[in-house]
């Protein structure tokens, strides 16, 4: 395990001709020795900004528009073959999609090893064009894959990958060093081998560095910004207790944090509020239990309860929670069918506002300038999810008490594999997804 560790890490160091915050390499005290790896500091991170010339380069194609009368414009990028892992995301702003390709080193997609990815292509892309606005390159990765291993059960794309409510702040989280713990670690209480990380917050409008933070020696359990200060939650151990909630405000990158203990999980932000959960879990059901968790909105820099959430269901770090409707009994903690029948409604935790859900699953799209709700039907063994309505995230009526889906057709950027001429490419569209009948 030490030595594809050892193998992992050593490919995510990569010169760039810029330097950032700090990374990690870890090197083998001699080549025959079995002992513990040693250290060595290395200076790097974000490539300059850069534009069409600099994607182009690194296999992000030119925009080309699309006949078929749904589709806008389409974008391809050259991506090699990757080891059974995601290798593309869209984050959504208010200034267009951002595009993130991690780009692993050469291997046989065949092989069950996991590679760790090298660097990743980050382009901020003209929602009406689907131009490149500005280019950068990462190193490391920006690591949203998730193949299920304990060692990163805590990374979920979200906290990987957070965006700030008014769409004008992205950040990545970078994996300096990994920890590379064994699998029950994650169940204890005890301290955890050191692992060092790293936090970059840029401006989603020109790809500027706004703020980093770095940490060595505790685990980051999670991230989340509001519109004005980047909220990390650290831990010696792999649980919050113990840990603390830090804000870093954003208007001036060297300003000191404001830290308080952590009451619960940092599960997400709104404008001014920092999301914690009582659990870890995100999802309504596992295979032993459904959700039944309390959700607080607290203030960012002193921990101020502002408000509380019971019988969450579902946490949506987008800023909303599904929750069982008052009078709603909750089913038995295993009884997933009951539970998915039950009546429950979708809190949006920017404004307050509540939607019905009964019967629905939600889920975020990404919008040319933002994000919005998706209500679809109930996934099936047979078949997919069908979208019926949909929600601007952080919408309100004029009662500011609860919000009418819509079901005219909604404008989304899309990302997939495809494949030409035996390339594996990674394809981003602009298409008009027309809502189907039936609520």
């Amino acid at each position: 395990m030490r030595a594809r560790l050892w193998l992992a890490t050593l490919t995510c160091a990569l010169f760039l001709t810029a330097t950032g915050v700090a990374t990690w390499v870890i090197e083998p005290s001699s080549s025959q020795s079995t002992s513990e790896p040693t250290l060595r500091y290395i200076q790097t991170t974000l490539s300059d900004i850069g534009g069409q010339k600099e994607a182009e380069a690194a296999g992000i194609g030119s925009p080309e528009p699309a006949p078929d009368g749904e589709t806008m414009w389409s974008v391809t990028a050259t991506v090699p073959p990757s080891d059974k892992r995601e290798n593309q995301t869209l984050v959504p702003t208010a200034h267009g999609p951002i595009a993130i390709l991690t780009i692993p080193p050469s291997s046989d997609p065949e092989k069950a090893e996991r590679v760790m990815p090298t660097h990743a292509s980050v382009a901020g892309l003209d929602p009406d064009t689907g131009k490149i606005r500005w280019y950068r390159s990462v190193t490391p990765a920006v690591d949203f894959d998730h193949d299920g291993s304990l060692w990163r059960a805590f990374d979920l794309p979200s906290e990987i990958i957070s965006v700030s409510a008014d769409g004008e702040y992205a950040a990545f989280r970078l994996d300096l060093q990994p920890t590379g713990h064994n699998d029950d670690d994650i169940f204890s209480d005890g301290p955890t081998p050191s692992p060092s990380q790293a936090v970059v917050v840029l401006s989603t409008k020109t790809g500027e560095l706004v703020r980093k933070v770095e940490t060595t020696g505790d685990n980051v359990l999670g991230q989340a910004l509001t519109n004005d200060s980047l909220v990390i939650l650290t831990s010696s151990t792999y649980h919050p207790e113990g840990g603390q909630i830090s804000a870093y405000p954003l208007t001036d990158s060297e300003a000191p944090a404001d830290s308080w203990e952590a009451t619960g999980w940092l599960a997400g932000a709104t404008a001014d509020s920092a999301i914690l959960s009582s659990t870890v879990e995100r999802q309504p059901c596992n295979p032993s239990r459904c959700l039944n968790a309390t959700v607080t909105l607290n203030d960012p820099t002193t921990g101020a309860v502002q408000d509380t959430y019971d019988r969450v269901t579902t946490i949506h770090p987008d800023g909303g929670i599904e929750r069982l409707t008052d009078g709603q009994t909750p089913p038995t903690p295993d009884d997933e069918a009951s539970w998915n029948a039950a009546h429950r409604e979708l809190v949006d935790l920017h404004t307050g506002t509540t939607t019905d859900i009964t019967g629905h699953e939600v889920s975020v799209t990404v919008t040319p300038t933002g994000r919005a709700w998706l209500l679809s039907t109930p996934k099936t063994d047979k078949q997919g999810t069908t979208a019926r309505s949909w929600l601007p995230i952080g919408s309100t009526n004029p009662d500011g008490a609860s919000t009418t889906p819509s079901t005219n057709p909604l404008e989304t950027i899309t990302k997939g594999p495809t494949y030409e001429n035996s390339k594996h490419l990674a394809l981003i569209e602009r298409t008009t997804l027309t809502m189907t009948a039936g609520g």
